[in-house]
């Protein structure tokens, strides 16, 4: 798979691309049409056409057959659901905003009891749970949404975020980054599948049917680049979550290194021993989460200041 580029793709070159793609739906190689609309979105980046996410979904409404991939490169596990995980930190964040990017089925999107809004660039969703009044669904790119309704649709900073969109870290980084411009301290971030349970599923390709892409690579990049921040892992069922608070609304770090970042982490490199066996995740009943969760309502209740956050994390956390 081609690495990110910096410059924009040529239109000639996106325009032959495209017709390949669409080529492989006309035969209905639905499979393979999905993986040429991910390398076109990951080389279009942040300005990826609408169409393009839509023709992705298109494949992935046709597509019946199995990406492949053997019973150990497709077995997952942890010790809870994510979406009983989810289920409970409404309960105990009671987010006045939640915001969802990656919608689905809407499974986690209809747990949400205050105001939620589900990002998703498909047009039509194939929900399984009925969403109730207090659901706004938005069908755009994520990045179409930052820079279009984010101001409107987040008059007060979301407390609670999930990130579960295009499995390319560049992508899940820039759902971040644009999220972290409408925190405030006290929220949380969660990103989904950043615990590939075999290197087969972190491939920036889906070869696996269990497709985490390359989220993974989010931990080390925030623990680099933003070591300030507090970042959890949490092992639940399925690949794992990435719990991020302390959240600053003002730093830059990530918007000024992004395309470097991007160049770094761009190839297609297996995750790491200690991504691989979940080296230092806690449990979804850990005494941690119980505190971080606690700490950042009140925070978010008493509109704690930066400072003030960040230090009750460090003694809790």
């Amino acid at each position: 798979m081609a690495n990110y580029l910096s410059s924009p793709i040529p239109s000639e070159d996106l325009g032959n691309m495209i017709a390949v793609a669409n080529r492989y739906m006309h035969v209905g190689d639905n499979r393979e049409a999905i993986r040429h609309w991910i390398e076109i979105a990951s080389l279009c980046g942040d300005r990826t056409p609408e169409t393009i996410y839509h023709r992705l979904g298109e494949a992935y409404a046709l597509n019946h057959e199995s990406f492949g991939g053997t019973q150990e490169e497709n077995r997952v596990w942890g010790d809870r659901d994510k979406h009983q995980i989810l289920e409970d930190m409404h309960t105990q964040l009671e987010p006045e905003i939640y915001l969802e990017i990656g919608v689905d089925q809407g499974v986690s999107l209809s747990l949400a009891r205050g105001r939620a809004i589900g990002v998703d660039a498909r047009p039509e969703l194939k929900l399984t749970r009925p969403l109730g009044d207090n659901a706004t669904l938005v069908a755009m790119s994520s990045d179409a949404f930052f820079r279009e309704r984010a101001e409107t649709l987040l008059p007060v900073p979301p407390g609670l975020v999930f990130i579960d969109g295009m499995h390319l870290f560049e992508f899940a980084l820039r759902d971040f980054m644009n999220v972290e411009r409408y925190s405030s301290p006290g929220s949380l971030v969660i990103i989904d599948d950043v615990c590939p349970c075999h290197p087969a599923q972190a491939s920036r390709l889906p070869r696996t049917d269990s497709w985490t892409g390359d989220v993974w690579k989010l931990h080390p990049i925030l623990r680099e680049a933003r070591p300030e921040l507090t970042l959890v892992g949490l092992n639940a069922k399925g690949t794992g979550l990435l719990l991020i608070a302390g959240l600053d609304r003002t730093n830059g770090v990530l918007w000024d290194n992004y395309e470097e970042i991007v160049r770094r982490y761009g190839s297609d490199i297996d995750p790491p021993a200690e991504v691989l066996t979940r080296t230092g995740a806690i449990t979804s009943e850990s005494a941690i989460l119980q505190r971080l969760l606690s700490l950042l309502k009140v925070a978010r209740q008493e509109k704690w200041p930066l400072l003030q956050v960040r230090e009750a994390l460090r003694l809790s956390v």
